[in-house]
């Protein structure tokens, strides 16, 4: 356990020593102040025997009632000091009983083609502004050409 002062060696870790007599937990101000630490530009470095367990989970939006795929992987990380811990199984059970089945499909959120809406667009485009965005960007130039 120590330090390493900003811009040094990083295999160089100053000790941190405690005052005999002092109490028995310290705050980092307390070392900081004591041995003169920076803490925007040293480094602290502390060892301590930490398990952290992971477990990987695939998932697909359809099956949570999104009417399209989406396979994404979410890797659930967590702090374990028991060699048996199952959260990771816990967690993928909770997803499974999140699942939800597709209700609708992806048509059923479009609007039909004679709805106003979509006749408003449509006459909005081919009216004189929308003719005039059309016309300029035909005098673009083609990005590949």
């Amino acid at each position: 356990e120590g330090f390493v002062r900003g811009g040094c060696d990083p295999n160089k870790v100053l000790p941190l020593t405690a005052t005999p007599g002092s109490k028995s937990t310290v705050t980092l101000g307390e070392l900081a102040k004591r041995h003169k630490i920076n803490l925007s530009e040293d480094t602290l470095v502390v060892e301590k025997q930490v398990r952290y367990c992971t477990h990987l989970c695939k998932i697909d939006t359809k099956k949570y009632g999104l009417p399209q795929t989406r396979n994404r992987k979410y890797l659930f990380i967590w702090r374990s000091d028991d060699a048996c811990d199952d959260l990771g199984e816990y967690f993928e059970e909770i997803l499974t009983h999140l699942r939800t089945p597709l209700l609708h499909s992806m048509e059923a959120f479009l609007l039909p083609p004679t709805h106003d809406r979509i006749r408003c667009f449509r006459e909005a485009l081919r009216s004189g502004p929308g003719l005039m965005v059309a016309r300029d960007r035909a005098k673009e130039r083609d990005f590949w050409n």
